[in-house]
């Protein structure tokens, strides 16, 4: 059975190029378009019997029009972060019954936060996960983790034939025994990056702690996302990883094609932005 993994949007909360800014990455984003745009961090999880999007960032819509994504079966959202969640509106009309996979803090959160209240239960069927509690999907498995940020923040494991996919969310650079475990030897291991080098004020981890976090827990491959304009257009990024065996810089398109046997392949779903334009 084949898992596909689609990265819809691999930039972080201000996206690439970012609104009014006149920085040298963005400037080149707008000139040249291509990877070096990114939308905000959104991806789909394609698994046996369930469709699975991580996180609903407020241009989600343009991203499921524009990959002509018309089939979900649930929302799993990593916490209450405006970039993260300010989609969930547009899923009001969606076709289909939607499962909203929450951890109970986080779904508090969005009660409180966003004018969404009741609408939240009439819209989806939520189903509270508990942090450390392995949920059965009878072709696979998801298990959530809690990771530091600086507001309550979780991460998902997914057990699939015979792998482990873990996406960290937006975790800062320290974690706990327990996160490290499952990551230790995993086979896929998916990061928020926002810059390349450690910012003492920012909370999510940078390339270069994830990469010595890959070394020190062994984990087959290492795939860099949720990338700002401070951090380097996606080529450079691409020429300064180039050693480091593993090592994947996602972009918005980027398919991960994984099949039995731990085999897989990538491919370029290039989004068609134009069904979005006037």
């Amino acid at each position: 059975m084949k898992v596909r993994i689609r990265f819809l949007g691999t930039g972080a909360a201000e996206g690439i190029p970012a609104i009014g800014c006149t920085c040298a990455h963005c400037l080149r984003a707008a000139r040249e378009d291509g990877r070096l745009v990114r939308r905000r961090s959104a991806i789909l999880f394609e698994l046996p019997g369930y469709t699975l999007l991580f996180d609903a960032p407020p241009d989600i819509r343009e991203m499921l029009q524009a990959y002509n994504i018309q089939h979900l079966d649930g929302i799993f959202l990593s916490h209450a972060h405006y970039d993260h969640v300010g989609g969930l509106r547009e899923f009001f009309p969606w076709p289909e019954s939607l499962d909203l996979l929450v951890e109970p803090t986080v779904f508090k959160r969005l009660q409180q936060e966003l004018p969404l209240r009741d609408e939240l239960r009439k819209h989806f069927s939520y189903i509270p996960l508990y942090p450390g509690t392995l949920v059965p999907f009878v072709h696979f498995t998801l298990t959530v983790f809690a990771v530091p940020h600086s507001v309550p923040c979780y991460g998902i494991m997914i057990q699939v034939n015979g792998q482990r996919i873990l996406h960290l969310a937006d975790a800062d650079r320290v974690f706990s025994n327990y996160v490290a475990v499952l990551m230790r030897q995993a086979d896929w291991v998916i990061v928020n990056t926002p810059s390349f080098h450690a910012e003492a004020t920012e909370s999510h981890m940078s390339v270069m702690e994830a990469l010595n976090i890959k070394r020190r827990l062994g984990f087959k491959h290492l795939v860099l996302t949720h990338i700002n304009h401070y951090n380097f257009p996606h080529d450079e990024l691409e020429e300064r990883v180039a050693g480091e065996e593993g090592v994947i810089v996602a972009y918005d398109g980027l398919e991960l094609i994984l099949e039995d046997g731990g085999r897989w392949t990538r491919s370029y779903g290039h989004p068609d932005w134009s069904v979005t334009r006037p």
